[in-house]
């Protein structure tokens, strides 16, 4: 496979065809992990109003 340039060749379209897909799954993935760090963080309970 590795010496294999067709399949090398189909590897990269298909990583290329899902690169704003893969982009748009990091950016979701870490705005929901900040969004439960912050809430673990006690900065919501301490601020109330911010609810």
């Amino acid at each position: 496979m590795a010496n294999d340039t067709e399949y090398q060749a189909e590897a990269l379209t298909i990583c290329q065809e899902f690169e704003a897909a893969d982009w748009e799954a990091l950016l979701i993935g870490e705005s929901e992990y900040e969004t439960q760090r912050s809430l673990s963080s006690g900065f919501f309970l301490s601020n109330p109003n911010l609810l």
